[in-house]
């Protein structure tokens, strides 16, 4: 592999039309880069010489470490990587860090603004959505709402002994044996039928230990 005490540029001789304009060189770590791409042209020698890639011949003979001091530049080069590897990870750590807090940051103003200001933009918007809509959209976003019936809770306080009696008699197909000391009832495999008479009928409704909700709209902003 050539050596060459200097980068071989010729700064005062302009390049002419078809041909190529020599890259300008800079070291960088033990390496010889191309200052324009950033590609690695060659390596500095122990001795602070240049030996680049591209002026070994096909078939020629690399370069070999032979002394000390060449095991020792080897060593300085490798250590030197390593160590900027680890630079460049802690710094990204650090901005990454510096990104995440500027973000919850940003995150944090968003929610207060929405907690303080949505209920103000869903209200006006109610008053503007178009005829027989339920939609209010602008370039800037969008307020929709929708209707959501009246459910079915539980009623705070009643005796589970009293309920589970109820299911079995009415819905015995929500009465689950699970691995627990007694059988569990829930409400979602309750059939449809039966779930249609618990809101039509108050009375029945008591005896199984549940209340109906009243009929809401829930309301989206979305921007």
């Amino acid at each position: 592999m050539t050596q060459h005490q200097e980068p071989p540029i010729d700064t005062d001789t302009p390049a002419t039309s078809g041909e190529a304009q020599a890259p300008e060189l800079e070291v960088y770590e033990g390496m010889v880069i191309d200052k324009d791409t950033g590609e690695a042209l060659g390596i500095v020698l122990a001795d602070g010489s240049y030996s680049l890639f591209a002026d070994q011949p096909e078939g020629s003979k690399k370069w070999e470490p032979t002394t000390k001091d060449d095991l020792e530049w080897m060593l300085e080069r490798r250590s030197h990587l390593a160590f900027r590897i680890a630079a460049v990870k802690l710094q990204a750590e650090a901005v990454l860090q510096r990104l995440e807090k500027l973000q919850q940051a940003k995150v944090t103003d968003f929610e207060k603004f929405s907690a303080y200001f949505d209920p103000l933009i869903v209200q006006l918007a109610r008053q503007h959505f178009p005829k027989g809509k339920k939609t209010y959209q602008s370039p800037w976003g969008e307020v929709k709402t929708t209707d959501v019936g009246p459910k079915l809770q539980p009623l705070e306080g009643f005796d589970e002994e009293l309920r589970m009696k109820w299911a079995k008699a009415n819905a015995p197909m929500a009465v689950v044996q699970k691995p627990a000391p007694a059988p569990v009832f829930q409400i979602s495999l309750v059939p449809k039928e039966v779930v249609e008479k618990l809101k039509e009928d108050a009375a029945f409704r008591i005896q199984a230990g549940y209340v109906l909700t009243a009929p809401t709209q829930k309301a989206e902003v979305k921007s």
